[in-house]
């Protein structure tokens, strides 16, 4: 009978189905201030609680997304000191970041070339085959 292989198997599936039980009920993070405080402050600075886990070491992981696409990711230690406080810029769908050159005007970024420039990924030069006539053969 091989019990040292039952036993690292059964303290896996405990770790992992613990784990997976506290990141499904935030109530449970309902006893911890600073927690509750952060995700106040992101919310009333815009931001939407995307998630709040607790990791295997104990600490507190909220992540937040704010409308136009900043996504705002913090660590709190077990001590509730701040460890990480990361931002980061994602995509968002129909919002312009009006970088200069990106072939968008304000207000839509639809992915069409809106100065005329050939430097657009979809501008036409001529030498497009997706039609298909250059291949066509006459069978008359």
């Amino acid at each position: 009978m091989k019990t040292t292989s039952f036993v690292p198997a059964a303290l896996a599936a405990f770790v992992l189905s613990t784990g997976a039980a506290l990141a499904a009920d935030p109530a449970l993070f309902a006893d911890n201030a600073v927690v509750q405080t952060v995700t106040t402050q992101l919310e009333a600075q815009g931001f939407v609680i995307v998630d709040v886990q607790r990791t295997l070491l104990g600490r507190y992981k909220i992540e937040a997304l704010s409308a136009d696409g900043t996504q705002r990711e913090l660590v709190i230690s077990a001590n509730n000191e701040v460890l990480r406080d990361q931002i980061d810029q994602v995509a968002v769908q129909g919002y312009d970041d009006d970088v200069a050159g990106d072939d968008m005007e304000n207000g839509d970024d639809n992915e069409v070339d809106d100065d005329n420039e050939a430097d657009d990924d979809n501008e036409d030069n001529g030498n497009d085959n997706e039609s298909g006539s250059d291949n066509e053969s006459d069978d008359a």
